[in-house]
């Protein structure tokens, strides 16, 4: 009973950090699609907060990047992709410094 308690958990921890890995992929698609120049001042502001804080995840996660899996024998389960790479994070960061421009730019940001 322990081992497939053992194997059941070991199972979710995968599916939890596949799905993590795909998730922070989309958000930062998301991000990049949005058009920065036709939103309010308000709605710079979120988005830039939140360029932010996707470009502080993805850049923590290409450091730390690596192989996360479990496994014996010729039976394991894992994440092997790591969550963000160097095109997502310099794209990121090309639009954060466009956005900061512009909230400059709006005299919305010293």
């Amino acid at each position: 009973m322990k081992v497939i308690i053992h194997w059941v958990r070991l199972f979710l921890l995968a599916a939890l950090l596949t799905a993590c890995a795909a998730g922070a992929g989309q958000r930062t698609a998301d991000l990049l699609e949005k058009e920065h120049q036709v939103m309010s001042d308000e709605e710079i502001r979120a988005y830039y907060q939140s360029l932010s804080d996707q470009l502080a995840r993805e850049s923590r996660a290409l450091r730390t990047s690596g192989n996360v899996g479990y496994g014996t024998g010729s039976f394991g389960v894992g994440a092997t992709r790591g969550m963000a790479d160097e095109a997502q994070v310099q794209a990121l960061r090309e639009r954060w410094n466009e956005v900061r421009q512009e909230l400059r730019r709006r005299e919305l940001m010293p």
